[in-house]
């Protein structure tokens, strides 16, 4: 395993912060990415000192700020357009994952939603030159890319894919920059926009992962991020007039990490934020005309949000420190002195706040780890909590958070470790816990443990364990693996099981996730033993479960499942109730009022054998085969108020789809078409997977999977019973004539029998359905006709997904 290699060290103290710090014990708002106007002379931010994430304008050269009217969902990013007439506004609604565009005017006035409607997320890569043409990516089951006018809202779709992005166009909207595939594996496309044609950027070195990229200013050359070909990630560029050649490295370090370049509007100059050991931030100017880069003296310990105003006459970024809440400051790049936008900023008590200390450790297995340490005042052994990141390609950094002041301020010490699959560390170390390495993952917060007992921070007995989302797994995981070793867990939005992960959470997440995880049928085995779910009956300490009901990620009912667990061991478990919002852990002191619904708090009973279905989250398989069966049923009923005329055999597989949606939306599921399967195709495909007609994620009880066909088909069966064995509920819908042959168990058939005739020329057969009608006399006497069963093919011809019909496979 490589790493940074760096000389020895025990601790090192962090830098102190520019600016001075505010008590714990006082609300403290953060202003944070910024947004300058075209001409530099105003910048839009987001602020949260009136509790929910809000926008606000401030003049360059002093003023207060003043609110926009956005209302009252937070807003997570901000742009201001080329031609200066708008703003972009991402919200969240809720608080939950996915996020919707919004445009306002400056002065507040004209807002709307333009991207991110119903179900599909939006984000926006930014703004074309001199106009209001935004580059915009939604997601729901699947990608698309396409560019928004925000004074018209008209919408022009460029590309559709499964993991795509949309990162750049050029000028004439005639060539896009896409970005595609999975977590830590990602690539670079150009698209025709015209002729659809795309091709491959760099080439595929098997390592490591490109994640940005932009058009250089003429158009004939590209700039990307990437660590394909170093260890560290740097800049390099691609001549687009010469393919064959290699790219050229514009900048990289063997100190320090390239976490992100933000280029003038004119592409002359690159804005270079560096990571360097255990996450301090580096803020260096690139002059592209030249190749001369000089170094810009940071104002925080952790640097972000880096924007050019268009003119390039001013940078604007958000700094902090642990001392340090977020704060936006102005560079002038000709210089390169920094300020901060707001001089009045509340002056800063000198006993705020621990500046931490970086330690570095090593894991079980030898591997270099390392970790920011937060000491109480006074002698230790303290009382203790390691707190671990999500991602888990994140990284502890020293950043601003309120929660380790507050702890260490009632005597607590914080260890904030970056265990193996963190970032900044290098593409090897970030890749060390995929699929089998979680297990290295997962003692090393052990060794941590280990580590702080042994240096005499820990008090023995005293040691407990915070985390979010991945750290909230982590959290799970060491707990149910080392039992004895913690005293007690805090485990927040975190996965319990990667079965039910996988089968609830948004399906492009899913698809993104089976490089880092695993695949939920090839790797069944291991996701099922890496779930702390499996392995509930060793948790044996108290453990508070926090989740946000509106968390799309990772659903609430990972955290449910613990608890109900807990309480069927004889556990005491408590639910005060489902909130709106995304889950996050409430900082103390923190004025915001937002919802952090669904906090359960559950206390293990003593160990005893159980029947392990107990722990399952989904009903036992008696009751999911009856919910099949009801939920066949109603759908049948539904169905048969279906009717149409003289449509071919795509429109009519078109008409039930879209009928199939219309029952799961009735009841209030989210829907989504051709979500992606856990079956692969077949070779030579077998790294791609089938896709589904429709999924339904449903609050109260396992996903449903329909598919549709108007003949039998072995492939459907096959994926409809490997659906079946994720734990979803598995609807077969089957149009046609007649004669239609039962699926077996638990696949449940409906049926939509319909009429046919011969079509014009050229359109084949026509099929209609025209309602049910009393039947002839002749028809209704008695005697039955017994049904014929045809027999299901054992092969299915497999018609190559990018050129084949309609029909997904």
């Amino acid at each position: 395993m490589s790493v940074r290699i760096e000389p020895p060290r025990t601790t090192r103290p962090a830098r102190p912060a520019s600016r001075r710090p505010v008590s714990p014990s006082v609300p403290t708002s953060e202003d944070f990415a910024p947004a300058p106007s075209p001409d530099g002379r105003r910048v839009a931010f987001l602020s949260d000192r009136a509790g929910t994430p809000g926008v606000w304008v401030c003049e360059v050269d002093g003023g207060p700020p003043v609110a926009l009217p956005v209302g009252d969902e937070p807003v997570l990013a901000l742009s201001w357009s080329s031609d200066g007439q708008w703003l972009a506004c991402v919200v969240a609604p809720g608080g939950a994952p996915r996020t919707e565009l919004w445009v306002l005017r400056p002065d507040g006035t004209r807002r709307r939603q333009v991207a991110g409607f119903g179900r599909r997320s939006a984000t926006l890569a930014g703004w074309l030159p001199g106009g209001a043409l935004m580059a915009v990516t939604e997601t729901d089951e699947h990608g698309q890319a396409l560019l928004v006018d925000a004074a018209t809202g008209h919408r022009r779709v460029l590309a559709p894919g499964e993991l795509l992005t949309l990162l750049d166009v050029t000028p004439d909207a005639g060539v896009a920059l896409l970005r595609r595939g999975p977590r830590n594996a990602r690539w670079l496309e150009l698209l025709d926009v015209a002729t659809g044609v795309r091709r491959r950027l760099l080439p595929d070195t098997g390592r490591g992962s490109t994640d940005q990229g932009w058009f250089g200013p003429d158009g004939t050359s590209v700039l990307a991020r990437t660590d394909a070909y170093s260890e560290l990630a740097a800049l390099v560029r691609v001549d687009l007039t010469r393919p064959e050649q290699p790219p050229t490295r514009l900048a990289g370090r063997p100190d320090a990490e390239l976490e992100h370049v933000t280029p003038s509007a004119d592409g002359q100059r690159g804005a270079l934020l560096w990571n360097t050991y255990g996450g301090r931030s580096e803020l260096s100017l690139l002059d592209f005309t030249n190749g001369v880069q000089r170094a810009v003296t940071a104002p925080g310990e952790v640097l972000g949000d880096a924007v050019f105003a268009a003119d390039g006459d001013l940078l604007c970024l958000t700094a902090q420190g642990p001392v340090q809440p977020r704060e936006v400051w102005l560079v002038d790049p000709s210089t390169g002195a920094p300020r901060p936008l707001r001089p009045d900023t509340v002056p800063r008590a000198d006993d705020a706040g621990v500046a931490p200390q970086l330690v570095d450790l090593r894991a079980r297995d030898g591997l270099p780890l390392s970790g920011w340490l937060y000491r109480p005042a006074g002698p230790g052994p303290w009382p203790t909590a390691i707190s671990l990141h999500g991602g888990p390609e994140a990284q502890e950094r020293p950043g601003y958070n309120p929660l380790f002041q507050a702890l260490v301020a009632q005597g607590v010490a914080v260890f904030a470790p970056n265990v193996r699959g963190s970032s900044g560390f290098g593409r090897s170390f970030v890749a060390a816990d995929n699929l089998a390495g979680r297990y290295g993952a997962i003692a090393d917060v052990a060794a941590c443990a280990d580590f702080l007992v042994d240096a005499g921070v820990a008090r023995p007995g005293q040691l407990g364990c915070l985390g979010r989302s991945y750290g909230g797994y982590l959290v799970l995981a060491v707990l149910v693996n080392f039992p004895g070793l913690f005293a007690a867990g805090v485990a927040e939005c975190g996965i319990s099981d990667f079965r039910t992960f996988f089968a609830g959470t948004e399906p492009w997440i899913a698809a993104a996730a089976v490089s880092k995880y695993g695949d939920p049928r090839r790797d069944a085995d291991l996701l099922r033993d890496l779930s702390p779910l499996t392995h509930i009956d060793r948790l044996d300490v108290p453990v508070l479960l926090i989740h946000g009901a509106n968390d799309t990620n990772v659903p609430a009912g990972e955290s449910a499942q613990v608890a109900e667990a807990l309480a069927a061991r004889g556990g005491a478990a408590r639910a005060p109730g489902a909130r709106r919002g995304g889950a996050r852990l409430p900082d103390p002191g923190q004025r915001r009022g937002g919802p952090y619904g669904h906090h359960r708090l559950a206390d293990p009973a003593p160990r005893r054998d159980r029947d392990r279905d107990r722990l399952r989250r989904y009903p036992a398989p008696v009751e999911v085969a009856a919910q099949g069966e009801r939920l066949a049923a109603d759908l049948g009923r539904w169905l048969a108020e279906v009717t149409f005329v003289d449509l071919d055999t795509d429109e009519v597989t078109a008409r039930v789809i879209d009928s199939v949606v219309g029952w799961a939306e009735a009841q209030g599921w989210r829907v989504y078409r051709r979500a992606p399967s856990v079956l692969p195709l077949p070779p030579p495909l077998e790294q791609r997977h089938s896709v589904l007609d429709v999924a339904c994620a449903r609050p109260d009880g396992p996903p449903v999977v329909v598919e549709v066909d108007h003949t039998d088909r072995a492939r459907t069966v096959q994926k409809l019973r490997a659906e079946a064995d994720a734990g979803r509920i598995p609807i077969w819908v089957r149009w046609g004539v007649g004669r239609f042959t039962a699926p077996p168990p638990p696949v449940r058939m409906v049926t939509v029998e319909v009429t046919r005739r011969a079509g014009p020329a050229g359109r084949g057969r026509l099929h209609s359905r025209i309602g049910d009608r009393p039947a002839p006399e002749h028809s209704t006497g008695g005697g039955t006709v017994a049904p014929q069963a045809l027999p299901i093919p054992l092969t299915d011809p497999l018609v190559d997904p990018l050129s084949g019909p309609r029909k997904g496979t």
